[in-house]
């Protein structure tokens, strides 16, 4: 019996990949509904996500079996949009070089190729965070104006304090030897085509979620809503099940989490008092989002813009109606707000966020006319870790802990250490996962001749 904690796309995925290979699977969602961050909303009769996800058309054959078995032929296929608004100017999200030196003009672009053989005649002490690993590969000028201000916004402090491996990760970049330029060709080259043709599931990828769930109950797999975890039950530093709430014992001879790290921990029996401080070493951001039912005339075309100027809150701005071919009367629109816990937005009302909301979109100069119907705000607290430069060595004392404990395994983007993690990396990873886990598990005996004589006889 496979015990998975967290019915997302990663638990759901998994539990696709292992009860297809025969292992009897459980699931365990405390929430009352499947998705996790990918859940949807029903907002003005429609349905909409946490933020946007995107799933690309160009996917492995496995992940096109995932979704043909949930999903059928019930999905579109459009064309990717995305800008990073920098200073008024629109660049595509990720930015080619080629279109960096053309929108920026040629004084800026001057300053930026200057700016980079500078930094590379004469390098600045290299010190292990995002700054210096950023401004080693494109200069200080480049850093300045496409790096800096919307990472500090997202995550509330100096890029100084933000770790060397977020920033590698982030753009692909990976280690400090390969060069900006050829990764920001290569990008424009070959890989922007790929990623601008995606998916869109009808209903959502909380719809997706939800069919992926009904199809697996039905193959046999037992599917646990609102079941909060108690306590994982460990015995000779191996797992044998989970408690729940309700003092109910599920046993188990294995358990895959998709739960934050230090969420794990307090599940665990006699697990030492230092790590509950570790959270102190991890410090987190909050979520609130504010979506808008809106009349508008003349918004991009983009289904997500980047919002890089500092004088606006917003993070990223996404229009839902722009991933689907459908017709609807009125365009829901989400403002996403990155906020600490001591940040007086974190603690605005309704009233405020819609103020700041409508601030933001004109000082974006988003639109020529827009009319807000209505709002609906959510808040998410302890979203995500900030990727400062003290994570990497607090979240290994913590999983070098759980790697202690026989038979738990860690999936899903809380638990990957990755922060550019889509939703077609989190079913491949679960995928490797199973094969991994399926590849130690011990094959059955081909039956003996003695053996089958005694079953005739």
């Amino acid at each position: 019996m496979v015990i998975i904690i967290g019915a997302g796309p990663a638990g759901l995925s998994l539990a696709y990949a292992l009860s297809k290979a025969g292992e009897e699977v459980q699931i365990f969602e405390a929430s009352p509904e499947v998705g996790g961050l990918s859940r949807s909303l029903s907002l003005w009769g429609r349905k909409v996500e946490i933020g946007p996800h995107y799933l690309v058309q160009d996917l492995t054959p496995r992940i096109q079996e995932l979704l043909q078995y949930s999903m059928g032929d019930e999905y579109e296929v459009y064309h990717r949009h995305s800008h990073m608004v920098v200073q008024g100017l629109f660049f595509n999200y990720p930015p080619g070089i080629l279109e960096i030196l053309k929108k920026s003009g040629p004084f800026n672009s001057l300053v930026f190729v200057c700016s980079l053989l500078w930094e590379k005649l004469f390098p600045q002490a290299y010190r292990p965070n995002a700054e210096s690993f950023m401004v080693s590969k494109m200069g200080k000028a480049l850093y300045l104006r496409f790096f800096r201000t919307y990472n500090e916004k997202l995550w509330g402090v100096s890029c100084a304090r933000i770790s060397e491996e977020y920033a590698q990760t982030l753009i692909g970049l990976g280690k400090r030897g390969a060069s900006f330029w050829k990764m920001l060709a290569n990008n424009l080259r070959k890989k922007q085509a790929r990623f601008r043709t995606c998916l869109y599931p009808h209903g959502g990828f909380g719809n997706l979620c939800k069919k992926l769930a009904d199809a697996l109950s039905h193959q046999g797999v037992r599917l646990h809503l609102s079941a909060a975890i108690q306590d994982i039950v460990v015995e000779g530093g191996k797992v044998r099940g989970i408690r729940l709430a309700d003092g109910s014992f599920y046993p188990c001879e294995s358990i895959f989490t998709t739960i934050p790290l230090l969420k794990l921990v307090t599940l665990l029996p006699n697990t030492p008092s230092s790590l509950f401080g570790k959270d102190k070493g991890m410090t987190f951001r909050n979520l609130t989002l504010v979506y808008l039912n809106v009349h508008i005339e003349g918004f991009p075309q983009d289904q997500c813009l980047y919002m890089a100027s500092p004088e606006i809150k917003a993070a990223r701005i996404t229009n839902f109606n722009h991933f689907t071919t459908n017709v609807y009367p009125t365009t829901i629109l989400l403002l996403e707000y990155w906020t600490g816990d001591e940040e007086a937005l974190w603690h605005y009302k309704e009233k405020e966020l819609l103020d700041q909301a409508k601030k933001d979109i004109q000082t974006a100069e988003l639109c020529t006319h827009i009319e807000i119907l209505d709002c609906h705000v959510l808040k998410i607290q302890r979203a995500f870790p900030v990727p400062d430069t003290s994570f990497p060595a607090a979240r290994k004392v913590v999983t070098d802990y759980l790697a202690t404990v026989q038979e738990l395994y860690l999936v899903g983007r809380n638990n990957s250490g990755v922060f550019n993690f889509g939703v077609e990396n989190t079913f491949e990873e679960c995928f490797r996962q199973a094969e991994d886990y399926l590849g130690r598990r011990p094959k059955p005996k081909a039956p003996t001749l003695s053996s089958l004589t005694s079953i005739i006889s």
